[in-house]
């Protein structure tokens, strides 16, 4: 995505990624529409070092999230489900949920008050700051 002055590449009809990487390549700081829902499953969504507003993302079995150059991600709900997802650089912000059997790799930075007891999760390098932290987490 290459949009320019904040205008949205993806309206709030949602973005769904699977098998291919979407990367912004403009000087846009937000151009996926606030309130659209985006699932990456088998793909990743690169923020390219941009900063990035979200109601809703979902890494979804093999989904990965890369903030490359420092790029952060705001979601109101980040939920995780399946295995192999990833948090590979940047910064994602929100309301984590894990689901039970799923999988999360953070190489990045995860903030929020976060959910991820139900999960197998490992935090390889960076930071997990958790505004709340849930008993029975495990770090791996």
């Amino acid at each position: 995505m290459g949009k320019t002055a904040n205008v949205n590449a993806i309206g709030s009809g949602g973005l769904t990624i699977s098998a291919r990487t979407v990367k912004y390549t403009g000087t846009s700081t937000d151009e996926i529409a606030n309130t659209a829902s985006v699932t990456v499953s088998g793909g990743s969504l690169n923020i390219n070092g941009k900063t990035e507003q979200r109601w809703y993302i979902h890494l979804g079995g093999g989904g990965t999230f890369l903030g490359t150059g420092g790029g952060t991600l705001t979601a109101t709900s980040v939920s995780v489900t399946g295995s192999g997802n990833l948090i590979s650089s940047g910064t994602v912000a929100g309301n984590a949920n894990q689901a039970a059997g799923s999988a999360l790799t953070i190489n990045g930075t995860l903030n929020g008050t976060d959910n991820l007891a139900a999960g197998v999760t490992r935090y390889v390098r960076y930071h997990l700051k958790l505004s709340a932290p849930r008993p029975g987490y495990r770090c791996h």
